[in-house]
């Protein structure tokens, strides 16, 4: 079934002591990782706020998007607006839902349809919930129309062919259109026309958001939409991907697509497929993607080798399939390559057959090796990687191992009190790195070589061992194979501010030579899994972790530096007038939790969303203006307070702005090379080669 969650403002939310911004309802069951996801996401800039005449002409950011949670795709339906006044009196307030559906719940008319219907909600009525289910998901087909929302919109209603086709190249580049606030209400119908234009099976893979101001990077957004005036749309105006719905004009050209838009062309049916289209959010919740959360976005070796299917066979131009009486210019072709044929015939027999034979061209002769003969099957202490065909190299593979975020944040919030991070503040000990790769099924069944029985020699088959004797017994990293060690259990333990720990019975493999002197590594037979867990020391002068180690002290100095601003700003406060401390509250009520609490919400906050500098930013701007119009003039202490607090709230951007730089070096991350692994069998035959590439990231 779907799952939803709705995001806005609240006294209490549904976690313990959450309040101001806040989930305050969401699907009973709904995993960690797509409830973080979906929380951060639900930014929203304000241009009028609610006490402002022009408060109606805010945008709605309708949006279909579509995330890689676990290793697989994620529908995500959203609609974001403004909401009026909080309860804390605040008049920035927003409401954030989010619709994510089953693939046999994705309608054939399409999202930009499923999001104009009841299910997405645009209120909350003041109670918290967590319903068992999802809401119930309207099914409904559509056929391709003359667009005439774009026509009456941009002048032409061939532009909607432009995005149609746009949506269904290669290409994965943003198509920008900028549009006035005045046609903001005609975007999501106009996104409806496009989509009914593709045929059913593609019509999930339309992305698209209606106020495209802040996007994610991690994030497929093809489409995006953006308010002229906008710093992203004057970026829009200036590239060649962008169409500006502020200046109708024609389409320059013309295509099937084109032409389909404007009704030129008949409308192609549209078909429902019997396949079920390949975007779905249970990789949230199955067994091993519930593995794979532990460390953030799990990879998988069988979906890099193994691409997706064709979806069918391409459509024939129109009148391909009428049958036509063959053409005096097939019999000419289908003679002369009867000729041919005949011609090849003859001089086959004769090469063999008369006498004197054909002249042939004489190879030159290759020299051969010495012939061996073939060894018997021993009980060696060496590998014997002639025994048995090795299955064939793949591409390196990259294994993410993810820096633990709590640790960092225990070293941000474990500091002396009064005391901050600095330059020479010492790392911790040992900075903890874990990941898990998850490797096709090593069993015989898939791994073993096929034999070739009509190349395949009886000799060659009595040294073929029976596949299901053929288990994982030995392993290498690049040469000298080692025996697993026993099973024993290992806890993996999430890399993300998340509680849990789940046990496996791992068998550990040797340390890798020379390169990760203190890693260790494990795999997990039953699910296929590599795992790493690596202690790093970035106290160590070493020049090829400089970078890494100097984006981690970074994150956690900015990090600290936000939280003792926003301490700042509670101390000077309460030394304003009443009337100044009114204009403060909401901007603290929001951030009035526990210093953990505090630290966790700007961790997963800062690196996604502007919501706090936006929000530090309003509050600079109406101290100042307040301070104006106040009757009577402030005291020496409460002038010193109100200039104290807008020059903070002036830092936090550059605070904000400097953490994410520092988090984006660490999701580029440090590459270590490392042999090969190759697993073998009882009888060291390889069964799989599997070159790896370690990235350390965040």
């Amino acid at each position: 079934m779907s799952n939803e969650l709705l995001y806005t403002s609240a006294p209490q939310g549904l976690r313990h002591g959450a309040k101001g911004f806040c989930t305050v309802l969401s699907t009973s069951g709904m995993p960690i990782n797509l409830i973080s996801k979906l929380e951060s996401i639900s930014g929203y800039r304000q241009f009028f706020m609610a006490d402002h005449p022009r408060y109606a002409e805010n945008p709605i950011a309708y949006s279909h998007q579509i995330f890689h949670l676990g290793g697989r795709p994620t529908s995500i339906l959203s609609r974001i607006g403004p909401y009026g006044i909080d309860y804390t009196g605040r008049a920035s307030n927003k409401i954030a839902h989010h619709l994510v559906v089953e693939p046999h719940e994705m309608s054939p008319a399409g999202p930009a349809w499923l999001l104009q219907q009841s299910v997405i909600r645009s209120e909350w009525h003041g109670h918290c919930e967590t319903p068992s289910t999802g809401p119930s998901i309207p099914m409904r087909n559509q056929d391709e129309r003359i667009c005439t929302e774009w026509k009456n919109v941009a002048g032409d209603a061939g532009w909607a062919g432009v995005v149609a086709e746009t949506i269904t190249q290669s290409d994965e580049t943003p198509l920008w259109i900028v549009y006035s606030l005045a046609q903001r209400d005609r975007l999501l119908a106009m996104m409806d026309e496009v989509i009914a234009l593709l045929p059913v099976a593609q019509r999930w893979q339309a992305t698209f958001n209606t106020f495209a101001v802040k996007i994610p990077p991690d994030g497929n957004c093809r489409i995006r939409f953006v308010p002229e005036g906008t710093d992203e749309a004057k970026q829009a105006l200036s590239g060649k991907r962008c169409i500006n719905l502020t200046k109708p004009a024609p389409v320059a050209r013309t295509t099937r697509w084109i032409e389909r838009a404007r009704g030129m062309q008949r409308p192609v049916a549209s078909v429902i497929p019997t396949r079920s289209i390949e975007t779905s959010s249970e990789a949230v919740a199955d067994t091993q993607s519930d593995l794979a959360s532990y460390w953030d976005e799990g990879s998988s070796v069988e979906e890099a080798e193994n691409s997706p299917p064709p979806t069918g066979p391409p459509d024939l131009p129109g009148g391909l399939n009428r049958k036509k009486r063959k053409s005096p210019a097939w019999w000419t072709t289908t003679g002369i390559f009867l000729f041919a044929a005949l011609a090849a015939i003859v001089w086959f027999a004769a090469s063999q057959f008369s006498d004197p034979p054909i002249p042939q061209r004489i190879k030159t002769p290759v020299a051969e090796e010495p012939s061996e003969a073939p060894e018997t099957i021993a009980d060696s202490s060496e590998p014997s990687e002639t025994q048995t065909p090795s299955s064939p190299a793949t591409e390196t593979i990259e294994f993410r191992l993810r820096y633990d975020k709590k640790q960092l944040m225990g070293w941000v919030l474990g500091r002396n009190a009064g005391e901050g991070l600095s330059e020479k503040t010492p790392f911790p000990r040992e900075i903890e790195v874990r990941g898990g790769l998850k490797l096709a099924d090593l069993s015989t069944a898939q791994l073993a070589p096929k034999s070739d029985s009509e190349n395949e020699t009886p000799a060659q088959e009595s040294f073929q061992k029976p596949t299901e004797e053929r288990q994982v017994v030995f392993a290498a990293w690049g040469a000298d194979p080692f025996s697993l060690a026993d099973p024993k259990n290992y806890d993996v333990v999430p890399t993300e501010l998340v509680d849990g720990k789940r046990s496996l019975a791992v068998r550990q493999l040797r340390q890798v030579p020379m390169t990760l002197p203190r890693a260790q590594f494990f795999w997990h037979p039953e699910t296929g899994y590599l795992i790493g867990d690596v202690k790093l020391d970035f106290n160590a002068a070493d020049s090829t972790w400089s970078g890494q180690s100097g984006a981690y002290r970074e994150f956690a100095m900015s990090l600290t530096k936000l939280l003792d601003s926003v301490k700042a700003i509670k101390e000077q406060s309460e030394t304003l007038p009443p009337l100044l401390q009114n204009l403060v509250a909401p901007f603290l009520v929001r951030l009035g939790r526990s210093q953990e609490s505090l630290a966790s919400y700007l961790f997963r906050t800062i690196p996604f969303s502007e919501d706090f500098e936006d929000d530090a930013g309003e509050l600079r701007q109406r101290l100042q203006n307040k301070v104006l119009q106040l009757p009577q003039p402030l005291s020496r202490i409460e002038q010193s307070a109100v200039l104290n607090i807008v020059a903070i709230c002036g830092e936090i951007p550059l605070l904000a702005n400097d953490m994410r730089k520092a988090q984006e070096v660490l999701k580029t991350g440090h590459e270590v090379e490392v042999p090969e692994l190759i697993f073998f069998d009882a009888d060291r035959a390889v069964i799989r080669r599997v070159p790896l590439s370690i990235y350390f990231s965040w």
